[in-house]
């Protein structure tokens, strides 16, 4: 039989060993710990020589709720500029994107103080007019050079009409749709409807509803696929104030 190495007077992190405990399920020796908070804890012997334990929990606790220093997010990862900027840098930095031939292919880059900051982009845009309420084809950034970069001396805020005057490349609606912060499968839809090119890109992508059922948050798409009921029959319901199953009901 092992001997079992007396850990009683010993210190742990925060935790202070005063007697043996018996054993856990695996047969590890347990030991009744006192920590430095006051709490009395239990916890075996292969934990705390390897300094998987050093508290009764305080530690983490403290770490999960102390205030987080260093760059703050900036929240803005769901607004329609946000998607601008991130289709931007797709287009020229993802050889995978289906635009980037007519963009990183051709050497158009996005500038060192946009590429990593969207707050820095964000700023230009509203010291130039952007207004993140306006129709969603009033402010789109244009090139003004169509062979030059992304960045601020070759980049303004024009009306959509005006951007697509100053083309000499024709565009493709996913093109289009990216610019402007839409997917091109709202665009496309729009368009099959009857809507104009135009008239396809003021209108905002409706915002993604969670609705909570059994304890998990699930989204319109997946309750509709889930039980039948049409997506839009299912943001009505939100809509008018119902929640939880009635939303679903057939």
């Amino acid at each position: 039989m092992a001997i079992v190495k007396d850990l009683t007077g010993q210190r742990f992190g925060r935790l202070l060993c005063k007697s043996q405990a018996g054993k856990n399920k695996r047969g590890d020796i347990l030991w009744e710990c006192v920590c430095d908070c006051g709490n009395t804890c239990f916890a075996a012997s292969t934990s705390l020589k390897r300094g998987r334990t050093k508290s009764c929990g305080c530690l983490r606790n403290e770490y999960l709720h102390k205030p987080k220093v260093g760059k703050k997010t900036h929240g803005k990862t769901n607004s329609r500029l946000y998607a601008v900027w991130r289709g931007m840098k797709q287009r020229c930095n993802d050889p995978n994107s289906d635009n980037y031939y007519r963009y990183g292919g051709r050497g158009i880059s996005v500038c060192d103080e946009w590429v990593s900051d969207f707050t820095a982009f964000e700023k230009w845009a509203m010291e130039n007019g952007y207004d993140e309420t306006a129709p969603q084809g009033k402010f789109t950034v244009d090139r003004i050079n169509n062979d030059g970069n992304y960045e601020p001396s070759n980049c303004r805020l024009v009306d959509m009409k005006t951007q697509y005057h100053n083309r000499n490349l024709p565009k493709s609606i996913k093109e289009i749709s990216e610019e402007h912060g839409l997917t091109y499968d709202a665009v496309h839809q729009r368009m099959k409807k009857g809507a104009s090119i135009e008239d396809a890109l003021k209108k905002p992508l409706r915002k993604k509803v969670k609705v909570l059922i059994n304890g998990q948050h699930k989204t319109v798409k997946e309750l509709s696929k889930e039980s039948g009921v049409p997506e839009s029959t299912i943001y009505y319901r939100v809509k008018i104030g119902l929640s939880g199953e009635d939303v679903i009901r057939v």
